[in-house]
């Protein structure tokens, strides 16, 4: 069986007489996705970093373990988003990567919730330290 998906690079590189500025419009198309990939994970590590860091304290996780957290499942993201730009500039159908794909889902959910939950425990700190007892 033959899969009727196909890599347009393939493609182009196979097409002698292909177009110079289609190469170069690709090649800059690439590079920008790829730069916008970078800057997403960048942010997303650095912007978690702190916040699962105090939920694994405030947990109870040792005080050596908690930092690692953050990064494991942030590296996961990150590796799962490379993978799939890869494989999928490789030309791999869309049905062979939706495994991977709700992988990302997964790990995303995953990520937001380490995000919030330490967000909403600070705040509802807060909130009952402001108010009055009695």
């Amino acid at each position: 069986m033959h899969d009727t998906t196909h890599n347009a690079t393939a493609a182009t590189c196979q097409n002698p007489g292909a177009d110079d500025a289609e190469l170069a419009g690709e090649r800059f198309t690439r590079r920008t996705a790829t730069g916008i990939l970078a800057a997403i994970a960048l942010l997303t590590f650095a912007f978690s970093f702190r916040n699962v860091w105090a939920l694994g304290l405030r947990l109870g996780v040792d005080p050596w373990i908690a930092p690692l957290v953050g990064p494991a499942v942030d590296q996961s993201v990150i590796g799962l988003l490379i993978g799939i730009r890869h494989l999928a500039l490789d030309g791999i159908s869309r049905r062979q990567l939706r495994s991977a794909r709700l992988l990302l889902a997964f790990s995303g959910t995953a990520t937001l919730a380490l995000k919030r939950t330490e967000r909403s425990a600070s705040s509802a700190a807060r909130q009952a330290r402001r108010a009055p007892d009695g």
